[in-house]
């Protein structure tokens, strides 16, 4: 079964839930429009009633039945505008007819939307994995790129014959294929069927518009010139093998309906993104700081309270004043729309919406979130999130670990002697070394760790779910694979060493406590020779 197939019985299955719910949901409106026909119903009747209504309207169409939303709508209106008035005669008759065609089209049976297939859910379900097949001749070459790819977290498999690469793909497809650019005929028949994510790059002694040309027409993605610095290489692999965001969108559906919240679930996810649902509003703040979204997508009108009350909420925390909010509603009034967005809206849609707008929407959304946030709270150089940011970002990581009952560490890094890079090498080789680091962390570390620059040659990481002894070893292993990576100084190649001091929330009671501890532990480091890792507390 394909997948669009699996998201279309998902769907399905939600409408043939939903149609067998909905007897009982008109049974209960009828009910309810007979005690007010009969003059038997009070206020918190009436706004009951009113409610159930317009929960029907949004959702009805949504699940197939499009006359029972529209009987829904005429009747919702007519019960909001008894609301504070009276019920007289001709009110009386009008309800009694509009209930009888919701009863008559409730009897229709459903067409839920047809849905397709996700472009962003086919990427993210064909991320490439990140094995190298290396095929080069020369053992030096050989054996110091594959040396600096592992430590970079790529496995390789280094080949030196035609017939090796033959074999290899004929057992396994890599990730991508790195060749001397004399072996570009093999190279390209073993390529030859290959998926379309699947790179090929070419590595030459020589950089001429010739040998770039030959490297083009044999269907290379990138070339390097040798000695291949290893930077930019891996730079230019991270960029073919994940040219989509490397973490899924986390969307927030703020939806009373299960049913609907379930439905906007499965397309989300099915485009690859994370969803997590609240569907009573009190719990709103507790989910932005335990999931984090990076868009909202919300009803306008819930119990209590609506919609853009929410968003007013929302926009009272100044870490999500920039999070896009994106209403979800049957709401046909332009002027009412226009007063959400106002109240802190950003985009407002109007139910049904379907499969395909709403993922755009997400997609679209979300990807402008990022670049705005990489731009506020990223450092320039390295890329990593700024002082600012690494310092907010611990206070709800701790907050979170406390009210999870999980474990947090907090690892300090500092890069050994880089006065004397600067100084000796200069400032442009001191920013390689920089960005060298930045990129060597992001590769080997989980996507769920905070990684940030704290200042000059100050590194900080936070690793959430992470007692101190764990931590330790996870950042000892990352200095012994860093202290080997040769980092370019023009004329040769150096390597470069740094020290980490690592603390544990558990051991201390504030985030202040937990920094002053792990910059102590640095300073330990650094006092007792420098290249090594110190924990305080242990």
């Amino acid at each position: 079964m394909t997948d669009k197939q699996e998201l279309q019985q998902a769907l399905q299955a939600l409408a043939v839930h939903y149609a067998a719910e909905l007897p009982a949901k008109i049974a209960e409106i009828e009910s309810r429009m007979q005690s007010l026909l009969g003059g038997n119903a009070d206020s918190a009747d009436l706004r009951l009633l009113h409610r159930q209504l317009h929960s029907l309207h949004g959702s009805a169409k949504t699940f197939g039945f499009p006359a029972v939303s529209e009987s829904a709508r005429e009747l919702e209106a007519m019960v909001g505008s008894l609301i504070g008035g009276r019920l007289d005669a001709a009110a009386a008759n009008a309800g009694g007819e509009l209930l009888a065609k919701l009863l008559t089209a409730s009897q229709v049976p459903n067409n839920l939307l047809p849905v397709g297939g996700s472009a962003a859910a086919v990427a993210a379900r064909n991320q490439a994995t990140r094995l190298i097949y290396l095929v080069e001749d020369d053992p030096r070459t050989s054996t110091t790129l594959g040396q600096q790819l592992k430590s970079f977290g790529y496995t390789v498999l280094k080949l030196n014959t035609v017939e090796e690469l033959a074999n290899a793909f004929a057992r396994e497809a890599p990730s991508a294929l790195i060749a001397e650019l004399k072996f570009s005929d093999h190279a390209q028949r073993a390529h030859d069927g290959r998926p379309v994510e699947t790179p090929l790059i070419f590595v030459s002694e020589e950089d001429s518009m010739e040998t770039r040309l030959q490297a083009a027409r044999a269907g290379g993605d990138a070339f390097f010139a040798k000695p291949v610095r290893i930077g930019p290489l891996v730079d230019r692999l991270d960029a073919l093998l994940n040219p989509a965001a490397s973490e899924p969108y986390r969307i927030l559906v703020v939806e009373d309906s299960a049913e609907q919240a379930e439905f906007y679930s499965a397309i989300l996810r099915d485009a690859g993104m994370r969803t997590h649902v609240v569907t009573d509003p009190l719990c709103l703040v507790e989910a932005l700081n335990d999931f984090n979204p990076e868009l909202v997508l919300m009803d306008m009108y819930l119990p209590d309270c609506t919609g853009d009350e929410l968003a007013q909420v929302i926009r009272q925390n100044a870490s999500f004043m920039s999070l896009p909010i994106v209403f979800l509603s049957v709401e046909q009034d332009f002027d009412r729309q226009l007063r959400a967005m106002f109240r802190g809206g950003d985009e407002f849609l109007t139910k049904p919406i379907s499969p395909q707008h709403l993922a755009l929407v997400a997609t679209s959304r979300v990807e402008r979130y990022r670049e705005l946030r990489v731009l506020m709270l990223h450092d320039s150089l390295t890329g990593l999130v700024n002082h600012s940011r690494l310092q907010q970002q611990l206070e709800i990581e701790s907050a979170r670990a406390l009210r999870q009952h999980q474990s947090l560490s907090l690892a300090m890094i500092d890069i050994d002697h880089f006065k004397e890079v600067n100084d000796r090498h200069g400032h442009q080789t001191g920013d390689r070394v920089l960005k060298n680091l930045a990129r060597f962390l992001r590769q080997r570390l989980r996507a769920s760790d905070v990684i940030g620059r704290y200042g000059g040659e100050e590194f900080a990481v936070i690793l959430a779910d992470t007692t101190g002894e764990v931590a330790e070893e996870v950042i000892n292993s990352l200095r012994r694979d860093f202290a080997a990576i040769p980092h370019e100084t023009g004329s040769e190649a150096m390597t470069v060493t740094f020290s980490a001091g690592i603390a544990s929330l558990a051991n201390h009671a504030s985030v202040r406590e937990l920094i002053l501890a792990a910059d102590q532990a640095l300073y330990k480091a650094k006092s007792s020779g420098r290249n090594r890792v110190a924990r305080n507390g242990g």
